[in-house]
C-alpha cells in the first residue's frame, strides 16, 4: 500500500517496508509549492495536487512529473482548496473548489474545466462530499456560507439551513447527514432539511464516518483522534501507540476501508505522519521529520 501526503514544500509517498513491515519514504515532488489538496485514482492512474500559491497540477505517473492542468479556471480561482473525483456512468468525473468560493468540473481528466458554481456570499469552498448512495446529489461545505446541496449531478445548487460547515459525512441512508461546523456536530435524517445538535463533540476538525457501521465516527482535532461509537453521544480518545507528546495539530487525515476493518492515517503540522489499520485501537509511527502538513490531504 502506498500513502501520499500534501505539505507546505511538495508531495511525499510512503509505503509499507517489504523487509520490516513498517513504513519507508519513496519519494517526494513538487518541492518548493504548498500542496494545499490531493486527488488519486487508480485506474487511469491519476494524481492531482491542488496548490495553495494557486495552481493546478496532474501526474499520470505515480507523481513521477506533473503538468499543469487548470485550463478552463479563472485567474482569481487558481488557489484549489479541495479537490474531489466521481465515477459515474462510466465516466470518471473530477471536481474541484477554490477560494474565492467557486466550483469546477472537469470531464476529461482535468485537461479543460467549466465553472459550475459561484457562491457569492461564501469566501471558499472547503469540501465537496459525494452522496454514495445516490451519484447525482452533491454537498459543498462553504466557508462564510450556508452547507449547499445539488440533486442534480451539479447542475443547480440551493442552500441548506446550516451555516459555515467544515466537513460533512453521508450514510447510506440519503437523508442522513452528519455535519460538524463552528458550533459542533450535527445530525440530519431529513437531507439536511433541519438539524439536531449534538453538544458533546471534544472539538471541530476533520472526521470520517465508518461506512460498516454508520454509528461509528472518527474525529481529528488538535492533536488527538478520537471515535464514537453512539452516533457522536460520547467520544474515546485513541491513543494506543501514539506518543504522549503528539506535536503539531492534525492536518492531514484519511480513511481507508476495507472489508472488515479500517485504516486511519494522520500527519501533523510538525511532519509527523501515523497510521492505524485496526479502527483506530493501535497506532505506529509511518514518517518524522516531513515539511509541516496544513489543510491538505492523505491519499491512498
Amino acid at each position: 500500500m502506498e500513502l501520499r501526503i500534501g505539505t507546505v514544500d511538495g508531495v511525499y509517498a510512503l509505503e509499507r517496508n517489504p523487509t520490516t513491515a513498517g513504513w519507508i519514504v519513496s519519494g517526494n515532488s513538487l518541492t518548493g509549492n504548498h500542496v494545499s489538496s490531493l486527488a488519486y485514482l487508480a485506474e487511469p492512474s491519476l494524481l492531482l495536487a491542488g496548490l495553495y500559491g494557486g495552481g493546478l497540477l496532474v501526474s499520470t505517473d505515480e507523481g513521477r512529473s506533473w503538468s499543469a492542468a487548470a485550463d478552463g479556471i479563472a485567474a482569481e480561482h487558481r488557489r484549489i482548496e479541495t479537490l474531489a473525483l466521481q465515477q459515474r456512468e462510466g465516466t470518471t468525473i473530477l471536481w474541484a473548489g477554490t477560494e474565492p468560493a467557486a466550483l469546477y468540473r472537469s470531464d476529461d481528466l482535468g485537461r479543460h474545466w467549466e465553472r459550475v458554481a459561484h457562491f457569492t456570499d461564501a469566501t471558499a469552498v472547503r469540501r465537496i462530499v459525494i452522496h454514495p448512495a445516490d451519484p447525482q446529489t452533491l454537498y459543498v461545505c462553504v466557508e462564510g456560507g450556508a452547507l449547499r446541496k445539488s440533486t442534480d449531478g451539479g447542475r443547480a445548487w440551493r442552500p441548506l439551513s446550516y451555516e459555515d460547515a467544515t466537513y460533512l459525512a453521508v450514510g447510506r441512508n440519503p437523508a442522513k447527514l452528519i455535519v460538524a461546523g463552528r458550533s459542533g456536530l450535527a445530525i440530519s435524517d431529513d437531507g439536511g432539511e433541519t438539524w439536531t445538535q449534538v453538544n458533546t463533540v471534544p472539538g471541530i476538525g476533520s472526521f470520517f464516518l465508518d461506512p460498516r457501521d454508520e454509528n461509528v465516527l472518527y474525529l481529528a482535532y488538535g492533536g488527538s483522534i478520537v471515535r464514537s461509537d453512539d452516533a457522536g453521544a460520547t467520544w474515546t480518545e485513541l491513543r494506543n501507540g501514539l506518543p504522549d507528546d503528539v506535536r503539531g495539530t492534525v492536518g492531514g487525515f484519511s480513511m481507508f476501508r476495507w472489508t472488515r476493518t479500517a485504516g486511519l492515517y494522520v500527519a501533523t503540522a510538525d511532519g509527523d505522519a501515523y497510521s492505524s489499520e485496526e479502527r483506530g485501537t493501535e497506532w505506529e509511527v509511518m514518517a518524522r521529520g516531513l515539511p509541516p502538513v496544513y489543510r491538505s490531504s492523505v491519499s491512498s
